[in-house]
């Protein structure tokens, strides 16, 4: 993986939706997105951004940010204390919900 950096997320607003916000009642979560080197007036969804994801320039990052992804996974899968995290945030939501 070497020492390169992956681009930091933009400051510009994108809007969406997706049904994940629901799993995350039951587990915590996290929708990690990350930049790829194209014109800033390009979306998601978008012919440009279909292209620009299939260049040798974005093929990088996103096997960086995979590899975060998986190992993050190997951690939850093999470490105990994860679970306790999981365990707070159960409690911490049931009192959010109550409120």
């Amino acid at each position: 993986m070497g020492t390169e950096k992956v681009n930091p997320f933009s400051t510009k607003v994108e809007t969406g939706s997706t049904d994940f916000g629901n799993i995350t009642y039951e587990y915590p979560g996290v929708h990690a997105y990350y930049a790829i080197d194209c014109s800033p007036n390009i979306i998601m969804h978008h012919q440009g951004f279909t292209e620009a994801s299939g260049t040798d320039e974005a093929f990088n990052p996103a096997v960086q940010v995979g590899a975060i992804v998986a190992l993050t996974a190997w951690d939850l899968l093999t470490d105990d204390a994860f679970f306790e995290v999981k365990k707070e945030w159960g409690v911490k939501l049931a009192k959010h919900l109550s409120m």
